[in-house]
């Protein structure tokens, strides 16, 4: 993985240092509008770059209904005219290349940015949305499982409601119920221990009753923070 890393690393710089050899071999008169070109052609190349490592990483995102590693192509190639344009106008005729070739750039980048930042928002909340979900599943799922390990009628039922109000609960969250969500866990995991062990069943129900109250201070701590 390391090696691969860096060998695509030095894959991506190629171009970039052929081309700056060339263009500073070749190019005389640098001037203010031939700089800004420089600086954006290397920009919108990075761009580029990050677009095809998200793309391999991600999966394909969209930029204006477009895969995001063509929007980022397309954005190479208007700048790269724009930059050639520079050098084939006169300077008094060159701002403007330069100024699309800047209009573009930072436009671009800035989608770009927002795009990125709306794609982590929503990693993060399908990430607190499985980590809730499988909460529910896994507490419901013990639940019923020392469920059937005990005898006592009583204590089956307390296990019930228990069951029936970690099941029925909202499987969304709110940082400020990790903790009430922490504890029903624990809990869980004695009662449990305690089925396992076939005694304790006052301690069972004790606990069950808990889980209960727990989940209803869950469900209003949840429901005074949205």
């Amino acid at each position: 993985m390391k090696n691969f890393s860096i060998s695509r690393l030095i894959a991506e710089s190629l171009p970039v240092a052929a081309f700056d050899t060339i263009y500073f071999l070749l190019v005389e008169d640098f001037s203010t509008s031939r700089w800004i070109g420089w600086s954006c052609l290397h920009v919108a190349y990075l761009v580029l770059v990050l677009s095809g490592r998200q793309t391999s990483s991600k999966g394909t995102s969209a930029v204006f209904g477009f895969p995001r590693i063509a929007a980022s192509w397309s954005l190479l190639v208007m700048v790269f005219v724009a930059f050639v344009m520079i050098f084939l106008v006169n300077p008094e005729s060159a701002k403007w290349p330069t100024i699309i070739e800047v209009v573009a750039t930072v436009s671009y980048l800035c989608l770009y940015f927002v795009i990125n930042y709306a794609e982590s928002s929503a990693c993060e909340a399908d990430a607190g949305f499985k980590r809730n979900l499988m909460f529910v599943k896994e507490c419901s799922e013990s639940l019923l499982a020392a469920k059937g390990c005990v005898n006592d009628t009583g204590c089956r039922k307390n296990i019930e409601k228990a069951y029936d109000a970690i099941r029925n609960g909202n499987v969304s969250s709110v940082p400020a119920a990790r903790e009430v969500e922490s504890e029903i866990s624990r809990i869980v995991d004695d009662i449990c221990e305690l089925a396992d062990s076939g005694s304790g069943n006052d301690r069972i129900k004790e606990l069950s009753k808990t889980i209960v109250r727990n989940m209803a201070k869950r469900e209003n701590i949840i429901r005074n923070n949205r």
